[in-house]
């Protein structure tokens, strides 16, 4: 009996060992960390201004490496990655000429060594038209943009065997570190939200906006660099750059949070109205057309939307109380009048259509609006809808002389992803109990926003 319960314990012993072994082994060949370092030379082609991109991963070891490619297509549905070549020391090891929507791509033997890993693709750059008409990737003989999402095809960590080229719901805590590179043609100037385009997280490289180009006039103040196309009046530039400043200032005073960045400075491009139509904000930089009401509502998405996230369904709140902060950060640094106010708030209630008696479901409108299967209703619904019940907020708030901009620290604070029920806990301890409860059923549609 004593031998085979020795037995029993020696095999016991022989399992821990070979556990513990393995624990070791997969801490000191980095299989437990992620990729840290990606580094992206980007080329623009002087004659066909396509992109050339290659980018360099430099992982941990591990064995395998699986790539994943979240492809877009250009507006008439032709693929726009090309040519998408992987080699390691010198040996090609994967090549697709065109790429599928969306596929996994074929698993790749890493080995135990960290030999690079090159991965090279060509970019069709022109005009690719995304939700309700904005373009979101733009390059032409003189000027253009690019957003980092749509350039930059970024393998993000290593996870579970796994490498990401585009993954939004990693983690940032796991994401890896990347540069990056501009070979522009001659005259070409970029503007940026890095000086120095080294250690930059992925995920921000990857939700960037860059604009560049040969007529584009770069201006620094504060921590803004401001890129304007020279087609603008120089005098309009000035005035421009001196209401951005207003901005700037003004919103860190309504909210009460001051800026964190871990970018050297934020960019705003500031281009012709064709093909923008309206504005963008990305992670430390945002691309608009020269309409300081634009300009003013992207900025406030550096705050709302980038230090304070919301979950799906409370998109009424991102961009409808952004818009209703444009025109209230307006009116108070001057820049508009009362009467620019009070017109603007008549504005939002004719387009959005409503007589004040039907109410809006605006958790329902934000979800439609969030996964594109929206209509331009539902775009009313969230943007003026969201805005005017905020107005109406505002305006209650006064009479017991209060104001909706505590509400943004409160949610700052909570360092977490906004919810519908966090605002509506927040708004208690502005209001009361019973006033959040009329608000609450506004947002589900059960209650009119009084719109007059």
């Amino acid at each position: 009996m004593m031998s085979k319960v020795k037995k029993i314990l020696k095999w016991f012993g022989i399992v821990v060992g070979l556990i513990i072994l393995i624990i070791i082994f997969y801490l000191l060949t980095g299989l437990s960390k992620p990729n840290t370092k990606i580094d992206y030379t980007l080329k623009v082609n002087e004659d066909t201004h396509l992109v050339e991109v290659s980018m360099t991963i430099k992982p941990n070891k591990f064995i395998f490496l699986d790539l994943f490619l979240n492809q877009t297509r250009s507006k008439d549905a032709n693929i726009r990655v090309r040519n998408f070549d992987v080699t390691k020391n010198n040996k090609k090891i994967s090549h697709w000429k065109t790429i599928p929507t969306f596929s996994p791509l074929e698993r790749i033997w890493v080995g135990f060594n960290n030999e690079p890993i090159t991965i090279t693709y060509t970019i069709d750059p022109f005009v690719e038209m995304g939700d309700r008409g904005k373009a979101i990737s733009f390059l032409s003989d003189n000027y253009g943009y690019f957003r980092g999402m749509y350039i930059i095809y970024t393998p993000i960590t290593f996870s579970e065997g796994k490498a990401f080229l585009f993954n939004d719901a990693m983690p940032k805590s796991q994401q890896g570190i990347g540069s990056v590179q501009f070979q522009l043609p001659e005259d070409w100037k970029i503007n940026d939200p890095w000086e120095n385009m080294e250690g930059v997280s992925i995920a921000e490289l990857r939700n960037t906006y860059w604009g560049l180009g040969k007529d584009i006039e770069v201006i620094r103040f504060k921590d803004i660099s401001i890129g304007i196309v020279k087609e603008m009046d120089k005098a309009v530039q000035e005035v421009t750059s001196q209401n951005i400043e207003k901005i700037y200032n003004e919103i860190e005073m309504i909210t009460g949070i001051s800026t964190e960045k871990e970018s050297s400075f934020w960019a705003i491009s500031i281009l012709p109205p064709i093909p923008i139509h309206g504005g963008v904000a990305g992670s430390y930089s945002l691309l608009t057309e020269n309409d300081i009401s634009i300009i003013c509502h992207e900025m406030f998405h550096w705050w709302n939307g980038n230090l304070i996230e919301s979950a799906n369904d409370v998109n009424w709140f991102k961009e409808g109380f952004t818009t209703y902060y444009q025109g209230k950060i307006l009116l108070k640094t001057g820049i508009w009048s009362e009467d620019d106010f009070n017109q603007y708030i008549q504005n939002l209630i004719s387009e959005l259509n409503k007589d004040g008696q039907t109410p809006i479901n605006l958790i329902a409108a934000s979800s439609r609006l969030t996964n594109h299967s929206s209509s331009m209703e539902d775009y009313y619904e969230v943007y003026n809808g969201g805005a005017l019940l905020a107005y109406y907020i505002d305006r209650e708030l006064k009479k017991d002389s209060k104001t909706l901009d505590q509400i943004w620290a409160m949610l700052y604070d909570l360092d977490k992803v906004i919810t519908n029920e966090d605002f509506i806990d927040k708004l208690k301890n502005l209001s009361d109990t019973a006033f959040a409860d009329q608000i609450w059923e506004m947002i589900e549609g059960k209650r009119a926003i009084p719109l007059n």
